[in-house]
C-alpha cells in the first residue's frame, strides 16, 4: 500500500518550500497511480496540494484575477478538486498543463461571473426613483414622492359640481366609477376611501371590485411589470457602460477599447430609449372590457359611456395647475 512504504513503480519527488513539486512526466504517473489506488492517503494529499497551489497562484501569474479573487476562486473550485483527479486521462498532455487550462478557465468565468454580480450590484442600488426621474425627465414631468400623500380638494367648484351629478340618479355615476376602476392599480388605500365616500357607497364593496379589476387584469400587468423591469435593467448597464468609457479615456486606453465601449453604450442607450418608450406609451392594464365585466355593464355602453365622461371633464379640469 502507497499509504504506507514507497511502492518501487513510484516515480522519485523532491519537496521545495513543504510542496511536494514533480517534473511532469512524473506527475501525470502519480495521478494515474492514484486512480487505481484510492486508498493512498498521502498522495492524494500531496496532489490536493499542488492543485490547491495552481488554481491559486496560476491565474495571478498570468493577470487574470487578483490574489483576493484567487481566493475566493480556490474556495468554490476546491469541492471539485477530486473529480479532477479522478477524471483525468492521459491524452498527451502533462496533468500539469491540464492544471493550467483548468485554472485558466475556471478563472475566466469567475471573472465573468463576477462582473456580473458588480452590475446586478449596481442595478440594485440603482433606486427606483432616480430610474424614474431620468426616464421621464426629458419629457418635462416631475416625479412625485412616494412618500408624499396625493390630497384631493372637495371644496372646489368643479369637485361641488361633480359631487352633485354623482348623487343625482343617472349614468354619471357609472361612468365615475368605470374611471376609478380603470386608474384601480394606481390607487393607494387612503385614495379608494375617499372614493368611495365621495361616491357615498361601501369601502369595501369599491376595494373589491378593485381587487377583481386587477385580478382579470394581472396578464397586463405582468407584462407591463416585465417591460419596466427590463427597461431599470438596461438603464443600469447603460450607467455602468458610461462610467466604464468615462474610465478608459481617463487611463488614455486604447482607441479600439474605447471604441468598442462606445458602441455599447449607443446600444444600451437604444434599447433602455426604445423600452421607455414601450413603456410609456402603453395604456392602462385594466381595460374597458374589464370594466364592464365587473359592473355587468355591455362594453360599448362602457366605451361611449368613458368617452362622454372625458370630453365633460376636460372643458372643466385646469390641466395647468
Amino acid at each position: 500500500m502507497y499509504a504506507g512504504t514507497r511502492s518501487a513503480t513510484e516515480p522519485p519527488t523532491t519537496t521545495i518550500g513543504g510542496f511536494t513539486m514533480y517534473t511532469e512526466q512524473t506527475l501525470t504517473q502519480k495521478v494515474l497511480y492514484l486512480q487505481t489506488h484510492p486508498e493512498a492517503h498521502r498522495l492524494r494529499r500531496e496532489l490536493y496540494e499542488f492543485c490547491e497551489l495552481t488554481i491559486y497562484t496560476y491565474p495571478v501569474r498570468v493577470h487574470i484575477l487578483t490574489r483576493e479573487d484567487a481566493g475566493e476562486l480556490l474556495i468554490s473550485v476546491y469541492p471539485r478538486i477530486e473529480n479532477l483527479l479522478l477524471n483525468f486521462t492521459d491524452q498527451g498532455i502533462p496533468f500539469e498543463v491540464y492544471m493550467k487550462r483548468i485554472s485558466y478557465l475556471q478563472a475566466v468565468s469567475f471573472r465573468k461571473v463576477r462582473r456580473k454580480e458588480r452590475r446586478r450590484f449596481v442595478c440594485d442600488t440603482v433606486p427606483v426613483e432616480e430610474i424614474d426621474y431620468v426616464t421621464h425627465s426629458d419629457r418635462g414631468t416631475s416625479i412625485t414622492n412616494k412618500n408624499e400623500e396625493l390630497t384631493w380638494e372637495t371644496d372646489t367648484p368643479i369637485a361641488r359640481e361633480i359631487h352633485d351629478k354623482v348623487r343625482t340618479p343617472g349614468p354619471f355615476r357609472t361612468r365615475i366609477l368605470h374611471l376609478i376602476l380603470l386608474c384601480g392599480e394606481l390607487l393607494r388605500a387612503s385614495q379608494i376611501s375617499f372614493l368611495a365616500h365621495y361616491l357615498a357607497m361601501d369601502e369595501l364593496t369599491l376595494a373589491e371590485m378593485i381587487t377583481q379589476a386587477i385580478s382579470l387584469s394581472e396578464k397586463r400587468i405582468t407584462t407591463s411589470e416585465k417591460k419596466k423591469r427590463i427597461r431599470d435593467i438596461h438603464f443600469s448597464e447603460k450607467q455602468f457602460l458610461e462610467r466604464e468609457y468615462l474610465f478608459l479615456n481617463t487611463i488614455d486606453a486604447s482607441s479600439m477599447c474605447v471604441t468598442e465601449m462606445d458602441r455599447k453604450l449607443r446600444c444600451q442607450t437604444h434599447y433602455w430609449k426604445a423600452m421607455k418608450d414601450q413603456v410609456a406609451t402603453r395604456p392602462l392594464n385594466i381595460t374597458h372590457a374589464v370594466a364592464a365585466e365587473v359592473t355587468k355593464t355591455p362594453k360599448g355602453t362602457v366605451d361611449s359611456g368613458l368617452q362622454a365622461l372625458y370630453r365633460y371633464l376636460n372643458n372643466r379640469v385646469d390641466d395647468s395647475a
